[in-house]
């Protein structure tokens, strides 16, 4: 009993999540294509991620998330000729200053 009340509260929040996507993506769709807000350069692995991840098309990639096709195939040809237009995260190798004065 309790799994089935867990799985329908969890099917309530993905519908909640949905509409809420919905409203921002038309809210972003109202916009001129060339006003609209870059991607980060780590957006834009974490976007070519979720695209090799779920397997989806260059088309289905560039309607979720509301770029053209070729803006896809530039970054993609951007990571195979080592540009910056995609980045992968940078390793950090020190510790927060926190961390390292033992000021937790």
């Amino acid at each position: 009993m309790r799994l089935r009340v867990e799985n329908d509260r969890l099917r309530s929040e993905i519908g909640l999540l949905q509409r809420e996507i919905e409203i921002k993506d038309a809210r972003f769709g109202r916009l001129d294509p060339k006003k609209r807000p870059h991607y980060l350069p780590s957006e834009r692995l974490a976007i070519l991620a979720i695209r090799a991840i779920r397997g989806l098309t260059n088309e289905q990639t560039a309607k979720r998330f509301q770029i053209t096709v070729q803006t896809i195939i530039n970054w993609i040809r951007g990571i195979n000729k080592g540009e910056s237009a995609v980045q992968m995260p940078e390793k950090t190798t020190r510790y927060s200053d926190f961390v390292r004065y033992g000021r937790y």
